[in-house]
C-alpha cells in the first residue's frame, strides 16, 4: 500500500461517510461477534494463506494420568467454587 493510499483512506475514515461505515461495521461486528480487523487483514494480504500442521497425537500414559489428575482438580474446584458462592 502506498502513501497516498493511506492518506486517502485516512481522509475518507474520518469523513462523515466513513465515520458512519465504520459505526455499522462495529455494530455488525459486536452483534456476530467477530473481529473486524480479520476483514481488513484478508483484504490487504489478499487472503488467508495458513498452513495447517494438524497431526494425529496418540496420547502416552503419562498424558492420561495427567489429564486425570487435571480433571480431578478443576472438579474440586467446581465444587469449592460452587459452595462458596452458594453461602456468599
Amino acid at each position: 500500500m502506498n502513501l497516498m493510499m493511506v492518506g486517502f483512506l485516512l481522509k475518507f475514515l474520518f469523513s462523515k461517510i466513513g465515520l458512519v461505515i465504520s459505526g455499522i461495521v462495529a455494530i455488525i461486528s459486536f452483534d456476530t461477534g467477530t473481529n473486524p480487523l480479520s476483514f481488513l487483514g484478508n483484504s490487504v494480504s489478499g487472503g488467508s494463506q495458513g498452513f495447517s500442521n494438524e497431526q494425529n497425537y496418540p496420547p502416552s500414559a503419562a498424558d492420561d494420568r495427567l489429564a486425570e489428575f487435571s480433571a480431578k482438580i478443576l472438579a474440586d474446584t467446581e465444587i469449592i467454587w460452587n459452595q462458596e458462592l452458594d453461602n456468599y
